[in-house]
């Protein structure tokens, strides 16, 4: 079974709005500023009580996969992917909460 290939624009294209949110910022562009936000996010997640580790881990992965390459980059942005699976509802929870 081949392996799906995830890009960096497809997380920003599915992630960066409800991030954006709880950064209280306008949706991220790049994956910089999706990195950014994330960390942002996780502080403001943090603060509100609810578990920011999937929001930090998500910033850290595609920080690492931003500096790596070939299947290292694919297997940093699966995992990246993964975590912001977890964290998009976090997100919601503190959207809902606000």
């Amino acid at each position: 079974m081949p392996t799906k290939t995830i890009t960096f624009e497809q997380i920003i294209t599915r992630y960066a709005e409800p991030v954006a949110l709880v950064a209280d910022e306008t949706p991220a562009a790049d994956v910089d500023a999706l990195i950014d936000q994330l960390e942002i996010a996780s502080e403001n997640l943090a603060d509100a009580g609810i578990d920011s580790d999937d929001a930090d881990a998500a910033a850290t992965l595609l920080a690492e996969a931003r500096a790596s390459s070939g299947s290292e980059q694919q297997v940093l942005l699966g995992k990246a992917s993964q975590r912001l699976k977890i964290a998009h509802g976090l997100l919601d929870d503190y959207a809902m909460g606000c």
